[in-house]
């Protein structure tokens, strides 16, 4: 029961320093590039929660 908890803080913790990195790049990068930036932060962000929800799901089968 305390992996899931444990890992789950991980997650979010590493959202809440990757939105201050992101945050303080916005400001240096011209708005153009910005937009690409940004869909390609979604696009990761997006294949990271597909992926560790399989992970998660092989180790409660176990």
């Amino acid at each position: 029961m305390l992996q899931p908890k444990r890992f789950l803080s991980q997650v979010y913790c590493s959202r809440e320093s990757r939105r201050l990195i992101y945050i303080a790049a916005e400001e240096v990068v011209p708005s153009n590039m910005l937009q690409l930036r940004r869909l390609s932060f979604l696009n990761m962000l997006q294949l990271r929660r597909s992926s560790s929800q399989i992970c998660y799901n092989r180790e409660d089968r176990r």
